[in-house]
């Protein structure tokens, strides 16, 4: 967007120097070689044209202003992709901030669950509980762990959005 802004700004002074000054410079040198009288006559001749229009009816001032207004839909253009490039950021910074609390609680659940899981089996091994007591906790500790890597994975893509982020910033 940044170069579709400058490139903009050229074709504005393009625009203008179409209806500026123009000076044009021609210069001709020829020799006539006389294979019969056996005289060589030299003919050159140099010429400058000057141009300037004086009557455009307008056109001048419609075409740099259609010119200008491009140059300005860019520049809101470039404006706007920096503003939704910021708004990303922070989007991905809270979802980052959102993870890592996720994450701290996630542990102290998959503790629980360990610790649980360890009480029903002690309590199936001395006799006084059942088998699927202590399952069913072994499985929460699975679901547990499962729900701890997977916001790792989400931890982890968040960290790479938010450097490819400020990458294309840079």
């Amino acid at each position: 967007k940044d170069k579709e802004v400058k490139v903009s700004l050229n074709e504005v002074k393009n625009e203008k120097s179409k209806y500026g000054l123009k000076v044009k410079l021609d210069a001709v040198y020829t020799r006539n070689y006389g294979f019969e009288s056996r005289e060589n006559e030299e003919y050159g001749f140099i010429s400058l044209a000057v141009q300037y229009p004086i009557f455009s009816f307008g056109r001048k001032k419609y075409d740099i202003l259609s010119t200008k207004l491009k140059k300005l839909s860019k520049e809101k253009e470039f404006e706007t992709e920096k503003l939704n490039l910021k708004e990303k950021l922070s989007n991905a910074i809270s979802d980052l901030v959102s993870i890592q609390s996720k994450i701290e609680l996630s542990r102290e659940k998959l503790s629980l669950a360990k610790e649980i899981e360890r009480i029903e089996k002690l309590k199936y091994e001395t006799g006084k509980g059942d088998i699927d007591h202590y399952l069913l906790a072994k499985a929460k500790r699975f679901l547990a762990e499962a729900e701890l890597n997977s916001y790792y994975y989400k931890w982890e893509i968040a960290k790479r959005t938010i450097k490819a982020l400020v990458e294309d910033e840079l």
